[in-house]
């Protein structure tokens, strides 16, 4: 079974800004393995710049350092490998290869094999505009002249956070970004939401301008078409619980499909019992800039009102010229000017 290397989406957007400054980066992961899969959670910049540079005293000791300084904030962090990302020149795959493998020799042991995890970034090109991740369970040994470094396994890149609010931001983020604010590819039809959108638009398009003498279906689209999805999704896991139920083992893809729903239906309502009562962090941030909006909105609200108070009020005390009984040109300062809370 292949593994995976979960790659946060900052730690993948410093080593290509470190790469694209420097036309190379490289340096050393920050993370955590359990079971099959190996999450990142920092990283540690250290870029060498020929294959011995690795083995100098000058590179050891200033590993040493900002492996240090990471640890005054983070204090039990674990090296779990290291990565590299470069643009590999036209005929120098060897050359760049051995670049890339060249940070092995920090994980390395005096003839005895040492594992760690190795990530590529394969810089875009003239020819190829993308960036690629590679990234391989490796096998290091030192035998005292040179390093040795094998490929043990391949794994998975998946670029993803550590919450699902911040992983569906990014999507929506990636696709405006790659699609030029057109409506993206369809994707899940359970999480696609711009289907959703797009069809209560078509159906405010459709009605025209609200009428009272429509039923409240029509006068709320987004609603009804937030409903819609919502009653076809109740369907689809009713229909798919009902061929568990059955016991049917002559499945077919259609049922396949229906039960693999349910299965991810279930995780995820077993993931969110375990939540807490509070919403996650982005939202709740979230919440909390909208009310502190909501409430300058009618502070300025209250002040204005008050100015427009203050004034009127001043306005007539001018034209009869009195107040209260005084005379407000008594006063030897004239009347007071409200100053404008802004």
């Amino acid at each position: 079974m292949m593994g995976t290397l979960v790659l946060p989406p900052f730690v993948a957007a410093a080593i290509v800004e470190h790469a694209k400054r420097r036309r190379n980066s490289a340096g050393y992961l920050v993370g955590s393995r359990s079971g099959n899969q190996i999450t990142v959670t920092d990283y540690i910049p250290c870029t060498h710049e020929s294959t011995s540079d690795v083995r100098t005293r000058a590179y050891v000791e200033e590993l040493k350092e900002r492996v240090s300084l990471k640890k005054c904030y983070t204090p039990s962090i674990t090296l779990v490998g290291w990565y590299a990302a470069a643009t590999p020149e036209p005929g120098k795959e060897r050359a760049f290869d051995l670049w890339c493998q060249a940070p092995g020799a920090s994980f390395s042991k005096i003839r005895s094999h040492n594992q760690a995890v190795m990530l590529l970034g394969r810089m875009p090109t003239a020819t190829d505009l993308s960036i690629r991740w590679e990234a391989y369970i490796t096998s290091n040994m030192n035998d005292g002249d040179s390093l040795q470094c094998e490929r043990m396994q391949q794994l998975t890149v998946s670029i993803e956070a550590e919450t699902p609010s911040m992983n569906v931001l990014l999507a929506e983020m990636i696709s405006k970004t790659l699609y030029n604010g057109n409506l993206p590819y369809p994707t899940n039809r359970i999480t696609n939401l711009d289907r959703v959108a797009m069809e209560a638009e078509s159906r405010e398009a459709e009605f025209g301008r609200k009428d009272n003498s429509r039923n409240d279906a029509e006068q709320r689209p987004l609603e009804a078409a937030l409903l819609n999805v919502q009653n076809k999704l109740h369907q689809a896991i009713s229909h798919a619980r009902a061929i568990l139920v059955a016991g049917n083992k002559n499945k077919t893809e259609r049922q396949n499909e229906s039960v693999a729903v349910v299965e991810n239906y279930e995780a995820i309502l077993a993931e969110k019992n375990q939540q807490s009562s509070r919403d996650d962090f982005i939202t709740e941030n979230y919440k909390d800039a909208l009310m502190i909006k909501y409430t300058a909105a009618l502070l300025r609200r209250h002040v204005m009102e008050i100015e427009r108070h203050g004034r009127q009020e001043l306005k007539e005390k001018t034209q009869h010229g009195h107040g209260h009984g005084q005379n407000n040109t008594s006063s030897p300062r004239g009347p007071r000017k409200l100053g404008a809370f802004r």
